[in-house]
């Protein structure tokens, strides 16, 4: 009778395991199935109260890619897609080389699964290359975070 039970019981946290995995979309996780062409967007003197509001994410890294800056992020989700937004401040050109500061905020769409994805964004910023034409510092932070979480990027 033991093993009877022992078999039941095994078979219905099996099919209890598959029903949960089965929650959340596996295809989105796949990182070659995500177009950040269409889901990042760059706001060039953007930066106000509004554009703090984010969910929570890591900002882990940031590099100039060409005038695109690829920004290396974490969230939990993983059942709907996610969105980033940059927007910038004005540029401060009292000193040289120009300073600019940035914030990355996230749109999580009320994903609630709870997955944890690492990917890299890629943001084109070229419009903002173009206008400080040679040298400049970007101060990159998460919405939300204190200034002292701020990574520091020299475009040349």
């Amino acid at each position: 009778m033991p093993m009877k039970m022992n078999r039941f019981l095994i078979s219905n946290l099996l099919v209890a395991v598959l029903l949960l995995g089965a929650g959340c979309d596996s295809e989105v996780l796949q990182d070659d199935d995500l177009d950040s062409g269409e889901r990042v967007r760059f706001v060039l003197d953007g930066l106000d109260a509004d554009s703090e509001i984010s969910d929570d994410y890591e900002l882990r890294s940031a590099a100039w890619n060409g005038k695109h800056l690829d920004i290396s992020v974490a969230y939990s989700g993983g059942c709907k897609e996610h969105a980033f937004t940059l927007y910038s401040s004005a540029v401060n050109i009292a000193i040289y080389p120009p300073q600019i500061g940035v914030v990355l905020a996230h749109e999580g769409n009320g994903d609630s699964c709870e997955a944890y994805i690492s990917e890299t964004i890629s943001i084109d910023v070229s419009s903002l290359v173009n206008r400080m034409n040679g040298t400049f510092w970007v101060y990159l932070r998460a919405a939300g975070a204190d200034s002292g979480d701020t990574l520091a990027l020299e475009y040349k």
